[in-house]
């Protein structure tokens, strides 16, 4: 007894049992039916394809305008982009034109570990597009983020609006636990995984519990730092995607738009780039992109199937 009691002190205990909990999430996980939300990749082959129209990647930002009025067109609910926009670049006004005519897109920032200077009016618009983290608060701290540019901070609308897709991982590399909101200078902003939920509820109040969170209907058991256990389904290679190619073919008009029109409706898109192997998550269920892992974590925070905080 003494001797286990000493292995269960060690680093290698809890790799073991991060271990044998991967191989219990790999055997009970079941699957689920994908009826509401889907993936548009930029992969390494719709980069190839659009080369000849489009140029290199990073595009001018009117392209994402055009994508994004096509994705309206098409019915679909919310639009995620699991893109940083970080630099200004051309296209800028135009996309931000296009984000201003409804509040149904939610832009992406990165949780930075170095402090990084905020401009006035950056600091501002986080203000409207946080909560404010109360003293004695645990969440994941973050000492600065890299946000979208002024242009398109500035009429990004309410909270939901700004989603953070910076997470840490465990020693091993895996993830295995997400947080629901993260402290970046007193201001706490939601997960990319949460944010299409707050947005998706306009009205609704997301109330900060100690270990829970409570948004409308819905309400996740947390554990102290508002992080939940990622669990993926048994069938989490079968969320549907679409390549960014096929997508922005219709979008320009070089494609059919009646199929893409059809796979799009009515769903929450999440728009993702695998193309950069920065990207790839390991999990218990395997190795997916970081954008796939938000879709699929958005999916069981809204079915309510999230597994149970550890103490």
């Amino acid at each position: 007894l003494a001797v286990g009691w000493m292995v269960s002190l060690t680093p290698l205990h809890r790799q073991f049992s991060a271990g044998v909990d991967d191989t219990v999430q790999q055997v009970a996980a079941q699957p689920v039916r994908y009826d509401d939300v889907v993936l548009i990749d930029f992969d390494n082959a719709s980069l190839e394809a659009l080369m000849p129209q489009l140029g290199p990647w990073p595009y001018a930002r009117n392209v994402h305008a055009t994508l994004l009025e096509f994705l309206r067109e098409a019915g679909a609910r919310t639009v995620v982009f699991d893109v940083v926009f970080g630099e200004p670049r051309d296209g800028d006004g135009q996309f931000a034109q296009t984000l201003a005519r409804r509040p149904d897109t939610i832009l992406a920032a990165a949780a930075m570990r170095d402090r990084l200077e905020q401009p006035p009016a950056a600091a501002s618009d986080l203000t409207r597009l946080s909560l404010p983290a109360a003293h004695g608060d645990t969440f994941m701290h973050w000492p600065s983020a890299t946000v979208p540019t002024p242009a398109l901070l500035a009429v990004l609308p309410h909270l939901g609006s700004l989603g953070v897709v910076t997470t840490s991982l465990d020693a091993d590399g895996r993830l295995r636990r997400l947080p629901l909101l993260h402290e970046v200078n007193g201001r706490l902003l939601p997960s990319l995984a949460l944010a299409p939920l707050i947005a998706e509820q306009p009205g609704a109040t997301l109330n900060v519990e100690p270990r829970a969170l409570q948004l409308g209907p819905h309400r996740w058991a947390t554990d102290a730092g508002a992080l939940v256990r990622v669990a993926l389904p048994r069938n989490a290679t079968d969320l549907p995607w679409l390549p960014a190619s096929l997508v922005l073919g219709a979008a320009l008009g070089n494609v059919d738009p009646g199929d893409v029109r059809q796979a799009l409706a009515g769903r929450t898109v999440f728009i993702g780039i695998s193309a950069f192997m920065g990207d790839q998550v390991a999990t218990a269920q395997g190795q997916f992109a970081g954008a796939a892992v938000l879709a699929q974590v958005y999916g069981s925070l809204k079915r309510g199937d999230l597994l149970r905080p550890t103490p």
